[in-house]
């Protein structure tokens, strides 16, 4: 259901970690927003987040929104100091719903 991951190089580890920890509900909803989630990934690759599977593990619903409102959200940070937080601290990845 949410194989396309592993066509981003999301471990398989990670996707079984996914896939044990939530609901079959919130699996299906990031399996119906799969092209969202694609673009939040490469998106989030581009300007630097080395943690995508803790945030997609810890955070799914991060990838489970539409990716023009993450880029607004993110937006609004001083995004390479936000990059570095994150990486540092998944829990970071919080500021974005301030």
């Amino acid at each position: 259901m949410i194989d396309f991951l592993s066509l981003l190089d999301i471990s398989n580890k990670t996707i079984d970690t996914i896939l044990e920890n939530n609901t079959q509900s919130k699996i299906c909803d990031l399996s119906c927003n799969a092209q969202e989630c694609i673009k939040i990934i490469e998106y989030m690759r581009q300007i630097g987040f080395k943690c995508i599977d803790d945030l997609l593990i810890n955070y799914l619903n991060v990838f489970i929104m539409d990716y023009d409102e993450f880029v607004k959200k993110i937006s609004k940070l001083n995004i390479p100091y936000f990059v570095e937080c994150v990486n540092n601290d998944i829990s970071s990845i919080e500021f974005i719903y301030d």
